[in-house]
């Protein structure tokens, strides 16, 4: 039923408990779980670039440093799947882009079958007032949504 089954980490804690369901979804239906982070450098920092003296060499240097950021989390997350769970297939997938956007696009690329993912992230008031990503997700993928 659940042959591969996208996880969206982001270090929160609903993100971790997902980490728990979908290994009990694996076992269970003997899928390929693939681990997704997805690392935006803020508009305002693109804009102004005033924190690192205002150059393109800043951003750039702010995108490696969220691009690190991001290896580290999927490091973290995969391997402690692993080892938890060591009879399940794990895969991690690393991009740059909104995060809503870039689930959305993985889902219309790939064949997942479900999408397990926490309720809420790590900017509680900033999706209070733009919305949370997994409110994105829910209305704009078309594939199952398990929310945390």
């Amino acid at each position: 039923m659940f042959k591969k089954i996208l996880l969206p980490v982001d270090g929160s804690e609903y993100s971790s408990k997902a980490i728990d369901y979908v290994a009990d979804l694996a076992k269970k239906y003997d899928s390929k779980v693939v681990l997704i982070h997805a690392y935006q450098v803020p508009v305002e920092i693109q804009d102004r670039a005033v924190p690192f003296g205002g150059s393109v060499a800043g951003i750039v240097e702010i995108e490696n440093y969220l691009l690190q950021c991001g290896e580290r989390l999927l490091e973290k997350a995969s391997s402690g799947l692993e080892e938890r769970y060591p009879d399940i297939s794990i895969a991690t997938v690393l991009k740059e882009g909104k995060a809503g956007s870039v689930i959305e696009e993985s889902v219309e690329n790939e064949d997942y079958d479900l999408i397990v993912m926490g309720r809420r992230g790590l900017g509680a008031i900033r999706s209070y007032i733009f919305g949370s990503v997994s409110t994105y997700v829910m209305h704009h993928c078309k594939c199952p949504l398990f929310i945390v």
